[in-house]
């Protein structure tokens, strides 16, 4: 999948970060990396970017947010993507519950009005 970043600097696009430091004009060696995977999330006027990539020392994920022109990107190691997957189950968890919860909430305020109509 080619994605492409804005680059609000030169008005065009360019290619996502490929990795690697750079030091005087050139890359560290062994900080190549190689796209595993890669997704795109659009939510609301924000779109995310999620490379599943792969270095000398070893696999990671990185997430890009990019909205109103700028950028924010985190890097989560292999080894945190499981903690970081039920994190993010138990926070679903919880909204859907707390949804659950408004819902009822709202129906009974909407019982309550139509009764205090009946009087």
């Amino acid at each position: 999948m080619g994605l492409f970043f804005r680059d609000k600097k030169k008005g065009g696009s360019r290619p996502p970060y490929q990795g690697g430091k750079h030091y005087g004009g050139h890359r560290y060696p062994g900080s190549e990396e190689k796209t595993i995977r890669s997704e795109r999330v659009m939510v609301e006027h924000k779109m995310f970017y999620l490379l599943l990539k792969e270095n000398m020392r070893g696999k990671f994920l990185r997430v890009t947010e990019e909205s109103n022109g700028k950028s924010d990107t985190i890097i989560i190691p292999s080894t945190g993507l499981a903690d970081f997957r039920d994190a993010i189950n138990l926070i679903l968890e919880s909204c859907e519950n707390s949804e659950e919860q408004s819902q009822e909430y709202h129906q009974e305020q909407d019982s309550n009005d139509s009764q205090k109509g009946e009087c």
